[in-house]
């Protein structure tokens, strides 16, 4: 309990002090600079780049070029209709989501695919999610939860939030996926019910995940307010979750030795909770 406590101080602090960094370059930005500076260079695509947004995604170590794309849709900014469970008409429509692995050469400008499809041993689902966690550790891509279609959900429309943690090593799928060879052997799942979260932080941390905010969204997205329609159910986890993953033989997920720090009480519907957080700003990069 005290490692938790102690990362969620940590966390806290970096908060308060990213806040109180912000509030002073606003309130005096004529004199303060900020000790970095950020460039941006000419947007530009290529032929064969997928639209994609909400993805998770990998650098491969094969030539230093290539990037690895996976989960996310294919679409924009997703509209607002009324479903109902009588009319059952989803805003993050399953024709949308990705069906492929991606890889992408940005330097030479070339991309490959494979489908999902062609993997039989996986539960694929949770790979067509959006708004999944993840963060690459050396050579490996960790994809976390996310929210998709389920074939095995009884939810409305048969959407959830998945309790999955998936491996992919990420050089030999890159390779595969290039040499048009199977990949399957490359990725590995496990499923536990503190992975059942989307739109959350994650990032490395002496060999563990952590698990930073985001929620539980299950059934179809909708504009209706509150849970009562029954079209969705929705909750805020309001925690930081250290995950201890074993993969050296099988991949295995647990937080027994970890227990779940919960932050502040629960606000429904108070955009200024300021715990009640998703997606959260952030990213982590490769570590060792």
């Amino acid at each position: 309990m005290e490692t938790s406590l102690t990362l969620a101080r940590q966390f806290r602090l970096v908060c308060l002090l990213y806040g109180t960094l912000l509030a002073t370059v606003s309130a005096d930005e004529k004199h303060k600079q900020m000790p970095f500076s950020v460039e941006l260079g000419e947007p530009f695509t290529f032929d064969g780049v997928p639209p994609l947004q909400a993805f998770a995604h990998a650098h491969a170590d094969v030539d230093g070029t290539k990037w690895l794309f996976v989960t996310g849709r294919h679409n924009g900014l997703h509209g607002f209709s009324e479903p109902t469970p009588e009319d059952p008409e989803n805003d993050l429509a399953v024709k949308q989501a990705n069906q492929h692995f991606w890889v992408i050469d940005i330097e030479n400008r070339k991309v490959w695919k494979s489908p999902l499809a062609a993997v039989k041993h996986l539960m694929t689902d949770p790979l067509r999610g959006s708004n999944c966690l993840h963060c690459q550790v050396g050579d490996k891509l960790y994809v976390v939860g996310g929210y998709g279609a389920s074939a095995a959900s009884r939810t409305t429309g048969n959407m959830t939030t998945f309790n999955s943690l998936t491996r992919i090593d990420v050089s030999q799928v890159v390779s595969a996926v290039i040499n048009k060879s199977s990949w399957g052997q490359h990725v590995l799942q496990t499923y536990d019910d503190a992975l059942r979260v989307t739109g959350g932080g994650m990032l490395p941390l002496d060999g563990d995940l952590i698990i930073v905010f985001g929620q539980v969204f299950d059934g179809l997205y909708s504009p209706a307010v509150g849970q009562s329609s029954g079209v969705f159910f929705q909750q805020y986890t309001r925690q930081i979750r250290r995950v201890k993953v074993s993969d050296h033989v099988r991949l295995d997920a647990s937080v027994q030795n970890y227990p779940d720090y919960t932050l502040g009480q629960p606000q429904p519907n108070d955009p200024s909770d300021p715990y009640r957080r998703r997606p959260v700003p952030g990213t982590c990069k490769p570590a060792s």
